[in-house]
């Protein structure tokens, strides 16, 4: 059975597109591990839980960050975008 906390980091995982892999790669483990953990397929100390849980959640915070920074960047392209002027001296007469 997958355990709550399990269930709130795959929930938050999936609503931010988030991969097993991205996950490993900050907490320093192979994607698989982090699947079998959450899955509920690995039986830990409470104390190796614990850690892992947390070293996860972090994990997780993380990326969500550097996502919403960034974007939070605005497109090259639309970057410079600018309203219009409407310079009266720079329209023709009309």
């Amino acid at each position: 059975m997958i355990p709550d906390w399990a269930v709130e980091i795959k929930s938050r995982m999936f609503a931010g597109k988030i991969t097993n892999q991205e996950i490993a790669d900050y907490v320093g483990v192979r994607a698989t591990y982090i699947s079998t953990v959450l899955n509920g397929n690995k039986k830990l100390t409470e104390q190796g839980l614990a850690s892992l849980k947390g070293r996860i959640l972090d994990a997780l915070e993380k990326i969500e960050q550097a996502r919403e920074e960034s974007a939070k960047i605005p497109d090259e392209d639309t970057a410079y975008d600018e309203e219009p002027r409407h310079d009266s001296a720079l329209q023709g007469p009309g």
